[in-house]
């Protein structure tokens, strides 16, 4: 049975979202250590960290709006116009 079908389409997204939050926090924790020895580096640390996450939230919103342009155009729907007939 297909992953569609049951219902798990978008599964492996799931799993990398999962994945990537969990690297997150290991980094935001590790940025937050290492802020105590060293600020300057634990500061570029967090940066960088919150550049990974807001790209990774935007890539997402892309992705998300592209497959749903996909899936309207497959079904013969494109934004609000409605084809009948």
């Amino acid at each position: 049975m297909s992953a569609v079908r049951e219902g798990k389409g978008n599964r492996p997204m799931n799993d990398v979202t999962r994945a990537f939050g969990a690297l997150a926090l290991l980094a935001l924790v590790s940025s937050g250590l290492v802020m105590m020895f060293a600020p300057a580096t634990g500061r570029q640390m967090l940066k960088n960290v919150f550049i990974a996450l807001g790209l990774f939230v935007v890539a997402s919103m892309l992705l998300q709006a592209s497959c749903n342009a996909f899936r309207g155009a497959h079904r013969g729907t494109y934004g609000s116009v409605l084809r009948r007939g």
